[in-house]
């Protein structure tokens, strides 16, 4: 089974089934899993908390881990240098460790993951290309003007 390493901590990428309402119910508008995967390269925060949430709690405890601790994470991650990108691919790996897709299901949700990053990319790209060419330049000084 896959971890996430953070800090000093070793966490199991595995949502378990009794929790598995929770993790939707902290999920924006109950969206499914599959989008949830796409979409925590848009929104992190609201995307990925939730399965951060899911994987904090205890197989064997009925006293569900507060959510506070899943942003406390999230921040730790952050902390380490995670990226949106980042988030989706492990958001896609909880997913993948939790029962939610299969190997072609992983491959699927794994090439829409790196589509979007090179259009994401792309876009950047020519958008730092069209803002060097609008750059107006600095005023020219005035004739007699004092500097």
């Amino acid at each position: 089974m896959k971890t996430l390493k953070v800090k000093d901590r070793e966490i199991p990428l595995r949502i378990y089934s009794k929790h598995i309402k929770g993790v939707q119910d902290l999920l924006p508008e109950g969206i499914p899993f599959a989008q949830a995967t796409i979409e925590a390269m848009g929104d992190p925060v609201n995307i990925t908390v939730p399965f951060l949430w899911g994987i904090l709690q205890d197989r064997n405890s009925d006293e569900p881990v507060p959510v506070d601790k899943a942003y406390e994470l999230y921040d730790d991650l952050i902390d380490t240098g995670k990226t949106a990108t980042d988030f989706a691919q492990l958001v896609l790996d909880i997913c993948t460790e939790s029962g939610f897709f299969d190997k072609g299901g992983r491959e699927v949700m794994a090439a829409y993951i790196v589509r979007i990053k090179e259009v994401q990319q792309k876009a950047m790209q020519e958008l730092q290309a069209k803002a060097k060419a609008t750059q107006t330049p600095a005023p020219k000084p005035r004739p007699g003007a004092k500097r």
